[in-house]
Formats: structure tokens, C-alpha cells, sequence
């Protein structure tokens, strides 16, 4: 065998001896999970401050509500807060999670039971699907998606056809 072959052959198996850690390691997967279960606990508590820290003070923020992303923790606030203020009985209820290095995705069911300012007997459930990405420990992106309309006004059967 040409002695340069040869070395080649044993550059390549030196290679396959080193361990490789890829971005999908288990423990940033878990990292990652208990991050989002804490900010589903902290929104089940209602405790907007706790959420906000979740958040990286640059976090990317993109919602059916907003026709483009906005970024930063005010916005967080906000966001939240308006949910607090106008669903103060909302609870989400986590279906699946699953998380892959620093990114999750959630599937979750909000569910609400109290009266709001505009309807007193205010009931309801939404699905709703959110993907998460997660750096230094902080959410840095938060992409949700839920159909809009469940929230418009659907036409009585008579005014339908």
C-alpha cells in the first residue's frame, strides 16, 4: 500500500475516534424543556414578571395579532398582559412538546371561564402552536400560531345562504 494512502486510511479512522457534540445534544434538548415548562408555569400562575425574565431582552416576538415580528421584552409584557387583563381566567394546557437541541415546539390548549368586561359569561378553549428557540437560557424567539378565526363573529345559519 503507497505509504501516503495509508496515512490517509489512519487520519480517517483518528477522525471517527472523535467525539462530535452537535447541536441536537440531549442536554441542551432538556435545558431547553424545562425553559418552556417554566414559562407555562409562570403564564398558569399569572405572574408577568416571572415570564418576562424568561425572555432575552432582544427576544423576536411573532404573533397572528402583529403583521410583522416585534422584538423586546416591553412586548413581551405587553403581550402577555393584554391576556391577563382581557382573559384574566385563561390557563394553557400543554399536548405535546417536543424539544430538539435549543429549539421546542408546543402544542397547547388555552382555556378560559371567567367573565370579561365585553362578554360576562365568557367560555372557550383555543388551540394554539408555538415554536420556541432558547439561548443562554433565555427565549430569544417565540413564533406562535392560532386560527383568528375562532375570535371573528360567525353569520347566524339564516344569513349564511
Amino acid at each position: 500500500m503507497n505509504p501516503k494512502n495509508f496515512l490517509i486510511i489512519i487520519g480517517l479512522a483518528l477522525l471517527l475516534l472523535v467525539p462530535v457534540k452537535t447541536a441536537l445534544a440531549d442536554g441542551d434538548s432538556e435545558e431547553t424543556r424545562q425553559i418552556v415548562l417554566a414559562l407555562f408555569e409562570a403564564f398558569n400562575r399569572h405572574d408577568l414578571e416571572a415570564i418576562v425574565a424568561l425572555y432575552s431582552p432582544e427576544a423576536k416576538m411573532v404573533t397572528p395579532s402583529f403583521p410583522e415580528p416585534r422584538y423586546g421584552r416591553d412586548v413581551v409584557r405587553l403581550i402577555y398582559k393584554d391576556h391577563f387583563d382581557n382573559i384574566p381566567g385563561v390557563h394553557d394546557e400543554v399536548t405535546r412538546l417536543v424539544a430538539a437541541g435549543n429549539e421546542a415546539a408546543v402544542e397547547f390548549t388555552a382555556t378560559w371561564d371567567q367573565p370579561t368586561e365585553s362578554d360576562p359569561k365568557a367560555r372557550g378553549a383555543l388551540k394554539i402552536s408555538v415554536f420556541l428557540k432558547v439561548e443562554e437560557g433565555l427565549v430569544v424567539e417565540d413564533i406562535t400560531y392560532y386560527d383568528r378565526m375562532v375570535f371573528e363573529p360567525m353569520p347566524d345559519d339564516d344569513q349564511a345562504e
